[in-house]
């Protein structure tokens, strides 16, 4: 019986704070993954990246901004099926938190909308089914503390 095949893939993501409410971005509806739903900024770290590179790189192509890494937050393991090549992917997802610099946040086109949400707000999102289910478990694994 063949094994079917997996890949590895490492994924970061940013724990940014202001005013007590954590920046959530949110996926664009014609998504194959986790279409309309909220998540923290971040994504894939390309071979031969450091990870802390990786993030600075994803948040700043997804808002224009630039951020100061604070330290680790939170890890979780999710495993879904490419829509590249319908591959199974074993994806670790480390999240950092940080600091945006100053300025107003300009999206690329990987999201639709951002905004600042309590953690009451971030609970009833999840509750819902509005998040991703990486910034459920990222957010669940710290017990919600941020």
């Amino acid at each position: 019986m063949d094994e079917e095949k997996i890949g590895f893939g490492l994924s970061v993501r940013l724990i940014s704070k202001k005013d007590d409410k954590l920046l959530l971005l949110q996926r664009p509806n014609k998504r194959f993954h986790d279409p309309g739903k909220w998540e923290f900024p971040g994504g894939k770290v390309k071979k031969d990246e450091f990870f802390d590179e990786g993030l600075k790189r994803e948040v700043f192509e997804e808002t224009n901004l630039n951020i100061k890494l604070l330290g680790f937050y939170s890890a979780c393991e999710y495993t879904f099926k490419s829509c590249k090549n319908n591959q199974n992917i074993q994806s670790i997802n480390l999240a950092m938190s940080g600091i945006l610099d100053e300025g107003e946040i300009q999206l690329s086109n990987e999201h639709t909308d951002y905004g600042y949400f309590s953690k009451e707000e971030i609970k009833k999102l999840d509750g819902e089914g509005k998040l991703t289910l990486i910034t459920s478990k990222l957010l669940k694994s710290n017990n919600f503390n941020f």
